[in-house]
């Protein structure tokens, strides 16, 4: 027979170890109540997500027009006082009419279908939503990158960041990548000045051989990612991946100058089994099996 002692440290275990609350399945009309903190706020399935350099989780839901996050700390984020791991609203009313608000909160504003997110260095979170690319900062203001439908650009299909704060922007219909810089400098064998947007790589006719950014051609590029050195990868309809070095160096056992164009060899897997794809700088390749077409999903660590 246990003895009491024995019995009390069971009953004390049994409190501490419960089993997993489990969320309720969304109905069609949970997640209409804007702004309230919640621990179990149910959302439909992200379209996108990003974590920023202190491990925030952002994720976009396109369905209801607007942009959630998931503090690592409670404390003052976007210019909202948010509680550790509850999932907030920090970006769009809900609303799916045209982009407006700029200038003004982010949760104000008009946010329609975001897809894809991307934080920066200094606080910034970029969200692609409608073919526009709006800004939202540490103090919540929101602001147009890319006016609505991608002007000037053909469409934007994917946006990421550096570790610099500079924006890239896959453009499938104009068969290219741009980069908006941050701070002015040389990047890919290019200088560049802030603010000023620029080709990095493409000449806007469909291909899929290249050498260097100059005469590069890329088909539909549509998904973008950027490594720790600034290095730049690219998935296109050409059914593989695209790396553009950044600075001259040794990468992935090959010699590059900057701004020259490598198709990275991908292991013998057909094109239509080519789905998520992560990219280890340096390293080499994790490649998931999916039902695309093309790479999709170039994510560096």
């Amino acid at each position: 027979m246990a003895s009491p002692r024995t019995k009390s440290r069971s009953l004390k275990l049994r409190e501490r170890v419960q089993a997993p609350t489990l969320l309720p399945k969304p109905s069609r009309d949970e997640g209409t109540v804007r702004g309230e903190r919640s621990a179990r706020r149910a959302f439909y399935p992200p379209q996108g997500m990003a974590l920023d350099s202190q491990n925030n989780v952002y994720i976009a839901d396109a369905r209801q027009n607007c942009v959630w996050m998931i503090p690592r700390k409670s404390g003052n984020h976007h210019g909202l006082g948010l509680a550790v791991g509850q999932l907030q609203t920090i970006a769009g009313d809900g609303r799916s009419c045209d982009a407006h608000g700029d200038g003004g909160s982010a949760i104000q504003a008009s946010l329609p279908a975001p897809c894809t997110v991307a934080t920066s260095p200094f606080g910034d979170l970029f969200v692609l939503a409608a073919g526009a690319v709006r800004k939202i900062d540490s103090a919540g203001l929101i602001d147009s990158v890319v006016g609505p439908n991608g002007r000037p650009y053909r469409g934007i299909a994917d946006l990421t960041t550096d570790a610099w704060g500079n924006l890239y922007l896959a453009d499938p219909l104009g068969h290219c990548v741009h980069m908006i810089p941050s701070v002015g400098g040389r990047y890919f064998g290019q200088d560049l000045s802030a603010g000023t947007p620029a080709i990095i790589v493409g000449n806007g006719a469909p291909g899929s051989l290249a050498t260097s950014t100059g005469d590069s051609a890329l088909a539909l590029p549509n998904a973008i990612a950027v490594d720790r050195h600034g290095n730049l990868y690219i998935s296109h309809a050409g059914g593989n991946v695209r790396m553009v070095a950044n600075t001259t160096g040794c990468y992935f056992g090959q010699r590059m100058i900057a701004g020259e164009i490598r198709t990275l060899d991908l292991p013998s897997v057909p094109p239509m089994e080519r789905g998520g794809l992560w990219v280890r700088p340096y390293a080499h390749l994790h490649l998931g099996t999916g039902s695309h077409g093309s790479p999709s999903g170039v994510l560096p660590p």
